[in-house]
């Protein structure tokens, strides 16, 4: 991902312009993922004892979720760009029952060889 300034972590996990890759659009779904099972365990550790950091677990729960739910959208979105679809059918993630398809479906749904409107393939250099 080196060779344009405009491609970064903050680029691979916000922004909504570009094409990305299957690999990294499982590797995004992958570490967010992660990130919110850190509050999920350690709320799950409290028990049933009322806990003086179960307003913090909460908030870290809650930010949590609020950048996962913008990274997972911006990495659909890339990713429907990648094998040439406007990124509006990311709006699929928001109904339950085509979630999980939609997700397995860019998850193995191959690369448009070359460049497309929405700019050059994850595999050219200089992307």
């Amino acid at each position: 991902m080196s060779g344009r300034p405009d491609v970064d972590l903050k680029w691979l996990l916000f922004g909504m312009s570009g094409r990305i890759g299957r690999k990294a659009f499982m590797l995004t779904y992958l570490f967010w993922f992660s990130v919110c099972a850190i509050p999920l365990a350690m709320a799950g550790r409290m028990g049933d004892e009322p806990h003086a950091g179960a307003a913090l677990i909460g908030f870290g729960l809650i930010a949590a979720s609020f950048l996962t739910c913008w990274s997972i959208l911006a990495a659909t979105v890339k990713r429907l760009h990648d094998i040439g679809f406007p990124g509006g059918w990311a709006i699929a993630l928001f109904i339950p029952p085509a979630a999980i398809p939609a997700i397995i479906t860019l998850s193995v749904w191959p690369t448009q060889r070359g460049p497309n409107r929405f700019g050059p393939g994850p595999e050219q250099t200089g992307h």
